[in-house]
């Protein structure tokens, strides 16, 4: 008989981040029921658990004890229909909807049963997700950790009982769950969201050189802002600040759009006030690429903060720009192009991008007259 395999494109849920959350311009991360949807994919995998598909006694004395059990289960009430995977899918489905405590309350009953075999420990991985997702950390723990011992799912089920210890500050278990889990899985299509909450988890018990070997056994820890920004913590932890900073500094210079740019830029300011000659400054040109990776991301109160700290280092046209996009960014935050309007400005290329800015301005406001003025006073 066929092994059910997990599927690698199986969506993989987001780990949960109690210790940190780093808001952009959209809310902060939100828990997907990827596990769910793992387990509609795993649920039909298997069969209705019957030991005889035949439907022929193998001999007489078969069919002698079929006939005694009829009788015998004739004078006694009928059982419960065993649930299957099919019933499985669709509670687990239910369990998504506004209505589902019935949907709750028969899998919990059936996760309990003692002959549920595969499914019954599938419905406590759904029944414990469900519990985590809803905040009932208290109450995810025995399914979770009960939802372990399937060895098709034990994956998730793991990292998802880890999560829950997270929640409940029980950072010691988590981190244990998350070191086994790297152990034993360790090209796990979780990789990232295992090291993250590992380094997390590692970071709140004051350990920051656990965290540190956890980062620096993944090749990709350097392509990655999240995991980037961590190893940064962790070397500041452990108080290798210099090394913190060029960390903090990567993030900051390779990806300015990451969530973790702007913390990252707070943090080198920090920083840079206690090392002093230790850390170079960031030479002008990188800044100015920097701050044009934001503006044209449309992230104004970011862009505004990096040139408004450019105005003091740059001359010439670079000066002027960076004088016209703070007001730029201005104009997209609220206020008015008065200040824009009379901006002393030589660069032809700047003073054409302050009157397109100006126009766009009266575009927005709906100002037909004004715009038409902003762009014929154009030169």
């Amino acid at each position: 008989m066929a092994i059910a395999r997990r599927s690698e494109s199986t969506p993989t849920p987001r780990p949960f981040s109690g210790s940190k959350k780093i808001v952009k311009k959209t809310a902060g991360q939100i828990v997907r029921t990827g596990v769910v949807c793992l387990l509609f994919c795993v649920a039909a995998l298997a069969g209705p658990q019957t030991a005889n598909h035949s439907g022929q006694p193998a001999n007489r004395t078969a069919t002698r004890a079929a006939t005694s059990a009829t009788a015998r289960a004739a004078a006694k009430p009928a059982p419960k229909a065993a649930v299957t995977a099919k019933d499985l899918e669709q509670l687990s489905r239910a369990l998504k909807q506004k209505h589902s405590a019935s949907a709750f309350a028969k899998l919990s009953a059936f996760a309990n049963q003692k002959s549920s075999g595969e499914l019954g420990l599938r419905a406590s991985l759904a029944v414990g997700y469900y519990e985590y997702s809803k905040t009932h950390y208290a109450g995810a723990s025995q399914w979770l950790e009960r939802a372990q011992a399937d060895p098709l799912l034990k994956e998730y089920a793991t990292y998802w009982s880890a999560e829950n210890d997270r929640a409940l500050n029980r950072n010691a278990e988590a981190l244990k769950h998350l070191k086994q889990l790297r152990q034993d899985f360790p090209n796990s299509v979780m990789t990232e969201q295992i090291l993250h909450s590992l380094a997390e988890a590692a970071l709140a018990l004051n350990h920051p050189e656990e965290t540190l070997a956890a980062l620096n056994s993944y090749s990709l820890t350097s392509e990655k802002p999240g995991l980037l920004f961590l190893r940064a913590e962790a070397q500041e932890q452990a108080g290798r600040k210099v090394e913190a900073a060029e960390d903090y500094q990567t993030v900051y210079l390779r990806f300015p759009l990451s969530e973790q740019g702007p913390e990252a830029r707070l943090k080198l300011v920090v920083l840079r006030s206690s090392l002093k000659e230790q850390l170079p400054p960031i030479p002008l040109d990188q800044r100015l690429v920097h701050a044009d990776a934001v503006f044209k991301a449309k992230y104004w109160s970011e862009a505004r903060s990096e040139y408004a700290a450019l105005l003091a280092d740059s001359t010439g046209a670079e000066r002027e720009r960076a004088e016209l996009r703070v007001l730029i960014c201005g104009l997209n935050l609220g206020a008015g192009p008065a200040e824009a309007s009379v901006l002393k400005i030589t660069d032809p290329d700047v003073n054409a991008e302050r009157y397109f800015a100006i126009a766009n301005w009266y575009r927005n406001q709906q100002q037909t007259r004004e715009m038409e003025a902003a762009v014929e006073s154009a030169p």
